[in-house]
């Protein structure tokens, strides 16, 4: 390594650290130049080796990492720091780019993944996404007690147990029916449709556990089904499956939402293998749990305008950017006036509709939001104390 490695403390709290993993000297070098001149802090490592040893040592914001180097894969030294705990975000840079690896790479949590050659501006605009999503609140570390991890334990068991039902949307009919009976005979419950506009539809009736969804739609594409989906059901999990398949909608499926993404033709047990994986990832991904109830912890997210005046000093898309991304959260919703009657009814509507277990409200006045939001909570089930209301002006 060129410099003395320094603490994570030691830097400024507006400077990114970054560790640029790349064997190859120009471009590791040209990488560094680059990133220093947007007054980043970095630091590099040319083997997977060395990569481990720097994040061993020191906490990062971000990972570099190219795939291909003289000791090990690039994938292996991601995975390794996964184990450890390790929590900088990872763009992978490849100059041997697959719709294999982009899709490897993006589940095993890496946020970008960048074909070689790229432009100093694409490669800044990735860098700079990637700290904005940094930013948010970390998740407290801690072993589970024996109670809760038996707990979980029931509660996916319960989950499994009950019949799981897939939306399938393919505009090929015969491969649509082909992939319903598949799916039917492995005791699934499956609608089919054909089009993005009919899956919407189906979605507003109920929350499946699974969509299925061809990237070329008659009238959309899968990925826009897919992100509307999401944002009306968080917990339905995603997979794409195309006969036109390359690595940039590889990775934008994956971003979107999409926890897989299968190129055509594919056999009847890769799909069903596929498709139990995610299932199963969507269950052990759904760890806070009420231990009240032994369910998941639902959470519900709100934020008011206050007509024009908290909307005019605090960026209320951001705030609820954030919460969308946190796992226990399953609604976002934002209302000019939430506190007055509409806002209300929106907010018992949800806590019935969803199941919702907390409630955190963002409002201009808390101290006289409060009562009024701890009524219509209690109305729809929750506790007095399960409801929360922060000051959007701090």
């Amino acid at each position: 390594m060129g410099k003395t490695m320094e603490t994570r403390e030691e830097f400024d709290k507006g400077q990114g650290q970054i560790l640029v993993m790349e064997d190859e000297a120009s471009v590791a070098e040209g990488l560094e130049m680059i990133l220093k001149e947007k007054g980043y802090q970095v630091d590099l490592a040319r083997t997977g080796k060395e990569a481990l040893k720097v994040l061993d040592r020191n906490e990062f914001d971000l990972l570099v990492a190219d795939l291909r180097l003289p000791d090990m894969n690039g994938m292996d030294v991601i995975r390794e720091a996964r184990k450890k705990k390790n929590r900088a975000e990872v763009i992978v840079i490849t100059g041997y780019a697959s719709v294999p690896s982009a899709v490897e790479a993006m589940k095993a949590g890496v946020i970008d993944y960048l074909p070689k050659p790229f432009t100093e501006e694409e490669f800044i605009a990735r860098v700079e996404r990637a700290l904005e999503r940094r930013e948010g609140p970390l998740p407290k570390e801690g072993k589970e007690s024996l109670e809760t991890s038996e707990i979980r334990a029931d509660a996916q068991a319960a989950e499994k147990a009950r019949q799981v039902h897939v939306l399938v949307v393919e505009d090929e009919p015969s491969v649509g029916m082909g992939l319903k009976m598949i799916l039917m005979e492995k005791g699934y419950g499956v609608d089919l449709v054909g089009t993005g506009k009919e899956a919407l539809k189906e979605g507003d009736q109920r929350e499946y556990d699974l969509l299925v969804a061809d990237l070329r739609l008659p009238d959309m594409n899968g990925m826009q089904v897919i992100r509307k989906t999401k944002k009306s059901h968080p917990r339905t999990q995603a997979m794409i499956i195309t006969g036109y398949s390359d690595v940039s909608t590889a990775v934008e499926a994956m971003k979107t939402g999409a926890a897989d993404y299968m190129a055509k033709p594919f056999t009847e047990e890769e799909f069903l293998s596929r498709v139990e994986k995610v299932l199963n990832e969507g269950v052990e991904a759904e760890h806070p749990y009420d231990l009240a109830s032994a369910m998941p912890l639902r959470i519900g997210f709100y934020a008011c305008h206050g007509g024009t005046d908290i909307a005019s000093k605090v960026r209320i898309s951001d705030l609820i950017n954030f919460a969308q991304r946190q796992p226990q959260v399953v609604v976002t919703r934002e209302h000019k006036y939430l506190c007055q009657e509409e806002g209300l009814q929106m907010v018992e509507k949800d806590i019935k509709k969803f199941g919702l277990k907390r409630v955190v409200v963002g409002a201009c006045s808390p101290k006289a939001a409060e009562n009024r939001f701890q009524e219509v909570c209690q109305r729809a089930g929750l506790k007095p104390e399960h409801i929360q209301v922060i000051s959007l002006r701090e």
